[in-house]
């Protein structure tokens, strides 16, 4: 057999598995079993957030309309409505438009209704496009689909812990979609109407889609981890950091296939990703005035963390809306509320900025991961997590304790893989790129989503091992 068609993975090292024999089919029924039920918790968690603790809000009847304190309010404004109308106009014909042009033709004649909008990449609008399409016009329904697409993480997850779980794949399987039910900072995301309730099942699935690509090295596992990683950057931009992360270390790991043959892959797998990306590239390119790729919003994000409320005092690392003050306003000038002139001035404003304060980004740069991680201010992140991200105190408070149990499961997960000869790098980069990203723009909790799903996994591994080497101890004892 040559190392192309390998199928199984490498041998793990002695003295590191139980003395079981391999899974009967009866035993991976049971193991289907648990994780379907795993699933169906994490459901009930995410329907009772959704329905319960944070319903959906009414509708506004008119602009600046007070809403009950005891709503989800979030959908109202940001990012969320940005999503929501956008994919509203879609869905009516009008393409990937300008939502703030459409809001504002109605107090402003000559701005016209419908513009070029790229303000976030399109697989969430057309998520959402698709729902509308469907009959589903409220968003009351739509967080309630989200609950189901939720569930369907859990349900990844689990698969993803049977890949990589090796002969204990029958325990982690379980373990993980467990844990990915019950882990607030994943469900958290599935009342929150934003981009990372889908990015959470697709983080899964490219997780997979690496190991599958290490453990069997062939041309159709490469096409399939490039599709991947285009899909998770057409979700969120930040996922094409995954190529460098990920992409060089398996196939640095793969040395007996030959430099050619990895060059081979290489290509296919960054071929893949370019295919992916290429009709949403060339539609930005050729509706903009200015020179548009993947989003018009990286001015945006850059100029939220690029001002003396984000870079000193209590708040340092994190965003401010007072950031964006001094950018010209739609009143001012009718013409900014084309997306490509907004950014392209917020980037110019950031720039000067960062320039004007050099010595002290690195020090922003490390409070901008630290925030990230929760390492740094984890107080104030619950603050702003609670009022800003409006993820509500107890599930941020629930999720932080959570998160501070997983990491050392996780690390422990992670030596367990690397005790079996398993890449590292699948779940190592994903951090990665989450703390590049936080670094590059502020650092926000949610932004370490990817890096989470990452984690409950490598936790899940974790579980196991110390529950196997306590129970030998036990038992020698």
């Amino acid at each position: 057999m040559t190392a192309l068609d390998t199928t199984t993975e490498p041998a793990p090292a002695p003295g590191d598995n139980d003395d079981e024999p391999t899974r009967a089919p009866a035993a991976r029924g049971l193991v289907v079993l648990l994780v379907l039920l795993a699933a169906a918790v994490g459901f009930g968690i995410r329907w009772y957030a959704v329905t319960s603790a944070y319903p959906t809000c009414p509708e506004p009847k008119q602009f600046g309309e007070q809403l009950p304190e005891d709503c989800y309010q979030k959908i109202v404004w940001g990012d969320s409505f940005y999503y929501r109308t956008q994919a509203y106009l879609l869905a009516e014909g009008n393409g990937f438009a300008n939502p703030s042009a459409w809001f504002q033709h109605s107090f402003y004649e000559d701005i016209p209704e419908i513009m070029p909008g790229a303000g976030h990449p399109p697989v969430y609008t057309v998520f959402l496009a698709s729902l509308y399409k469907a009959g589903l016009t409220e968003v009351d329904q739509h967080r309630k689909v989200e609950v189901l697409v939720g569930t369907a993480g859990v349900l990844l997850i689990g698969l993803a812990g049977w890949q990589v779980g090796g002969r204990r794949r029958h325990v982690v399987a379980p373990l993980a979609a467990l844990l990915a039910a019950t882990y607030p900072m994943l469900w958290i995301n599935d009342f929150a109407y934003l981009s990372e309730s889908i990015y959470i099942p697709i983080v899964a699935v490219l997780i997979m889609a690496c190991y599958r690509f290490w453990f069997r090295r062939s041309w159709s596992s490469a096409v399939l981890l490039g599709t991947m990683i285009g899909v998770a950057g057409l979700t969120r931009g930040e996922g094409f950091l995954l190529v460098v992360f990920t992409l060089p270390s398996l196939l640095w790991g793969m040395r007996e296939l030959g430099v050619r043959h990895r060059l081979g892959l290489a290509a296919v797998v960054c071929g893949a990703t370019g295919v992916v990306l290429a009709p949403w590239v060339i539609y930005n390119l050729a509706r903009f005035p200015a020179p548009v790729t993947i989003t018009s919003g990286t001015g945006m994000v850059l100029v939220h963390g690029s001002c003396d409320e984000a870079f000193f005092g209590s708040a340092i690392g994190y965003y401010s809306f007072d950031c964006a003050n001094n950018l010209t306003s739609v009143a001012q000038n009718h013409g900014i509320v084309a997306e490509e002139v907004a950014d392209a001035e917020a980037r110019t404003q950031a720039i000067a900025y960062l320039k004007a304060n050099a010595d002290q980004l690195p020090v922003v740069m490390l409070a901008r991961a630290g925030r990230m991680w929760d390492v740094y201010d984890p107080e104030g992140n619950l603050a702003f997590n609670a009022q800003l991200e409006g993820r509500g105190e107890l599930p941020s408070r629930l999720g932080l304790w959570y998160y501070a149990a997983l990491v050392p499961l996780g690390a422990v997960g992670i030596v367990d893989l690397r005790r079996r000869g398993i890449p590292l790098s699948p779940i190592v980069g994903l951090a990665a790129a989450a703390t590049l990203t936080a670094m590059l723009s502020f650092g926000i909790t949610r932004y370490r989503v990817p890096a989470d799903v990452a984690l409950v996994v490598a936790g899940a591994i974790g579980i196991d091992r110390i529950v196997r080497r306590g129970t030998a101890w036990v038992r020698a004892r």
